[in-house]
């Protein structure tokens, strides 16, 4: 599942951007301000948009 995955940030304006998740680029969203390269973690689906949140800010994370 996406969900739970950790993805990389590709693009990234405002509230919303592209990821790069299991070898394809997806649309996201997020409260967070994001930068290009950072790690995020996949926290919900919707259609074809996903919804990050920053891996830092995850609890118990392994690694990044």
């Amino acid at each position: 599942t996406l969900v739970g995955g950790v993805a990389r940030v590709l693009r990234w304006n405002g509230n919303s951007g592209y990821v790069h998740l299991e070898g394809e680029r997806w649309a996201a969203r997020s409260e967070a301000a994001l930068a290009e390269g950072q790690a995020v973690r996949v926290v919900a689906r919707d259609g074809l948009c996903l919804h990050v949140v920053p891996w830092e800010t995850t609890p118990n994370h392994q690694g990044g």
